[in-house]
């Protein structure tokens, strides 16, 4: 049966992709839950991000909320947002729970999409490469489209609510490169 509803998903993607009568997009959203902070980031930031990809780049990034059936292969109950180019489809997730809970802001959740997207848009994200080099190269879409100060407060709002010493010191560097490019 879970097989059956991605089969249907993905039908009902592609057919709504076929109907869609404006040019084709090199990143867009199947966004089959109207999850509104997608919609409003695309509108806001999709050209910005079209603009730094190139057409083999081209892709549908699916996008889920934390009551997805899906969303547990990609989003732990600790995440916030979460990427996984290795599925079948591209997908990011979001954990609105967790957003909500530490106040992330319109501008905030949108620069944690723009982190995500750019992980999923990194050539090098099958490297064996440290994870804070992984995740300061994410960081360069949010920089890229203009959002770095959003994603550094973001990235304090979410540092005060994490309990591990090592993801702490890890989040606290990635904000100091952030700042540097400031």
């Amino acid at each position: 049966m879970y097989c059956s509803y991605i089969r249907l998903t993905a039908i009902l993607a592609n057919l709504v992709c076929k109907l869609n009568e404006h040019q084709p997009k090199l990143m867009h959203f199947i966004n089959v839950r109207n999850i509104q902070i997608f919609e409003n980031f695309f509108e806001l930031y999709g050209e910005s991000v079209n603009s730094f990809l190139t057409e083999p780049e081209s892709s549908e990034i699916w996008v889920f909320d934390s009551n997805h059936p899906t969303s547990g292969f990609i989003l732990h109950s600790s995440d916030y947002f979460a990427c996984n180019p290795s599925l079948i489809f591209k997908n990011i997730a979001i954990n609105e729970a967790n957003c909500d809970e530490t106040n992330l802001i319109e501008g905030e959740r949108y620069a944690m999409i723009a982190h995500e997207i750019g992980h999923l848009f990194d050539a090098r994200i099958y490297e064996q490469e440290e994870w804070l080099q992984k995740e300061i190269s994410a960081d360069r879409m949010a920089v890229t489209i203009g959002l770095s100060s959003q994603l550094i407060t973001g990235l304090e709002k979410i540092n005060m609510n994490i309990e591990s010493d090592y993801l702490n010191e890890q989040i606290r560097q990635r904000i100091e490169e952030l700042r540097a490019i400031l």
